[in-house]
């Protein structure tokens, strides 16, 4: 439930950061999509709310929110009882707040320092509001010319018969594509790292010598789960610490990933409003960020799978 509330806070954070940087690329003339890399897309200035250096503080809090999230509920080591107690701890809760603070302070700032454009997400209100305010410059000679060729300047072009990919279109695509299959790759290749240390330098008698059971593929931890066991020296503070800084590390990778991916569901999202409204009924838009995600099964599946990843 916790990891729910953070996601639903750090979305709404985002989406304030996201209309306020597609304001200021707009501003910048720099605005070539409707949807760019919120964390990864900077305005000029290292000191601009939208700048490359307050993108990385709020990718490096967005980190330490779900990282806070994961470990703020866990085991009573120092109960005597038989039986097993859970515990709140204080410390990562406190910096679990203090992160949410922050990222929503940068993403006001970044509100109040641009002239937001429009609060919708539809490429066609972006389109709209981009008109209004005399900011959408034509670029001539490039009459019917795809986006996949942006920097071609060969004059006007015939149509071509079929769209050509988001992979070709969007750069920032083949780039999210290639972290995600890393990141598959990367698990993988530690699940088989665990079942090998797990299956060849036993720690127990009580685990079975053979690496595949139906134990060993459960998702909840039992004696024969698969496991790498370390032991940390020091006091509790010390220990705290490590452990908290060894989520920080494990999470951060799979944060940035899951953030990269809204890239692949909002291109989808904006491309599948312009089909819809090529049709007859047309399209019906709206700024309402709840609606427009619930409208998207790619986009709400996103969504659900934050929390538990």
């Amino acid at each position: 439930i916790l990891t729910l509330i953070v996601t639903l806070c750090t979305e709404s954070i985002g989406f304030v950061h996201g209309v306020s940087l597609r304001s200021a690329l707009a501003s910048e003339s720099r605005l070539r999509f409707n949807t760019n890399l919120r964390l990864l897309t900077a305005a000029r200035g290292w000191y601009n709310p939208n700048g490359a250096l307050l993108n990385g503080i709020s990718a490096v809090l967005l980190i330490i929110s779900y990282s806070s999230a994961s470990v703020v509920i866990c085991l009573d080591l120092n109960n005597s009882e038989t039986f097993q107690m859970l515990a709140i701890a204080g410390v990562p809760l406190f910096v679990l707040g203090v992160a949410l603070f922050l990222q929503a302070m940068i993403a006001l700032s970044g509100m109040w320092t641009v002239k937001i454009l429009t609060w919708s997400s539809s490429p066609f209100d972006v389109t709209a509001a981009l008109v209004h305010h005399a900011q959408l410059t034509p670029t001539t000679f490039r009459c019917m010319r795809c986006v996949s060729e942006i920097d071609t300047y060969g004059g006007p072009a015939k149509p071509s018969e079929t769209q050509p990919s988001a992979w070709h279109a969007h750069s920032s695509i083949r780039k999210v594509v290639i972290s995600l299959w890393v990141i598959v790759a990367a698990c993988a290749g530690w699940a088989v790292l665990v079942m090998y240390v797990w299956h060849h330098f036993p720690l127990s008698s009580q685990f079975t010598p053979y690496p595949l059971t139906r134990q060993t593929w459960s998702f909840f931890p039992s004696a024969q789960s698969n496991a790498i066991v370390y032991s940390l020296s020091g006091s509790d503070l010390e220990v705290g610490i490590l452990f908290y800084v060894h989520t920080i590390f494990l999470q951060g990778p799979l944060t940035l990933v899951l953030h990269c991916s809204e890239l692949i569901a909002n291109v989808i999202r904006d491309e599948r409003q312009w089909r819809c409204a090529t049709r007859t009924k047309g399209l019906k838009v709206t700024t309402n960020l709840l609606v427009s995600t619930l409208n998207h099964p790619i986009c709400l599946i996103l969504f659900i799978a934050k929390p538990f990843l």
